[in-house]
């Protein structure tokens, strides 16, 4: 399947350069939906090339079929879904696809953005079980502050950390260190 995804790539390239549209079509088309080859230049190219109601369709059953969060997250991205793509981010409750597509959910909104970051550092610490892992969930606080109203949001995650797991001396003294108490 690689060596097939790599060669369709190169055709694409060059049907696209030589003008022959509809070859160029045709192997987009291959590669995108019988390949399953979820990437955001080849989807952008795809999109170009379909009519917007066949492109409502075509991304609808893109979408079912998306293996993994990042084929997911591709597809949303590029039709700027954004409020879906934050309820699926926040089902899974991993900071690191939040921050991945931060930029993008930021400019959406800044505010839902932010209250995601609560509710996933609330969940991140609720996993973690060792200095090391407090100490990496407290360094996602610095990206909290620079929302609007962060420092007051920053200062709710302290202070319910701090009491959802009063007995973790070890996440107080790493929130002492960071000076968040």
């Amino acid at each position: 399947p690689y060596k097939q995804v790599q060669h369709s790539q190169k055709l694409i390239e060059l049907y696209r350069e030589c003008g022959e549209n509809e070859n160029y079509e045709n192997e987009l088309r291959f590669l995108v939906l019988d390949c399953k080859h979820i990437q955001m230049l080849y989807l952008q190219q795809l999109k170009e090339i379909t009519e917007p109601i066949q492109w409502r369709g075509l991304f609808e059953r893109l979408l079912a079929f998306a293996k993994t969060w990042n084929e997911r997250f591709t597809l949303l991205r590029l039709e700027e879904r954004y409020q879906t793509m934050l309820e699926d981010i926040q089902k899974i409750g991993n900071i690191h696809w939040l921050n991945q597509y931060e930029e993008n959910l930021r400019q959406w909104s800044a505010e839902k953005t932010r209250e995601c970051y609560v509710e996933i550092l609330k969940q991140e610490m609720q996993r973690a079980t060792n200095r090391k892992q407090y100490w990496k969930v407290i360094q996602w606080l610095k990206k909290l502050r620079n929302y609007p109203e962060g420092e007051k949001m920053t200062e709710a995650v302290v202070q319910y950390w701090c009491e959802q797991h009063s007995n973790r001396s070890a996440m107080k003294d790493e929130l002492r260190k960071a000076r968040y108490i």
